[in-house]
């Protein structure tokens, strides 16, 4: 998982510069979220049930996102 988020942020870099800053924001946020997923990780799910029970429990908060 870190060797792809290494290789995606890489390939964001390489990009041309934003020509606009709402660009440059999501761009910014893209690289967030793959930095937050290599240091997280995936949660593995058996199956849908336990992807719902997972939901239920969490905080509103954790919905939002």
């Amino acid at each position: 998982m870190a060797y792809m988020a290494s290789w995606a942020m890489e390939a964001l870099q390489c990009r041309k510069p934003a020509s606009s800053y709402a660009l440059y924001i999501k761009v910014q946020w893209l690289q967030f979220q793959i930095k937050t997923l290599a240091q997280r990780g995936t949660i593995p799910f058996q199956n849908y049930n336990q992807f719902m029970n997972l939901c239920d429990s969490s905080s509103v908060e954790d919905k939002a996102k």
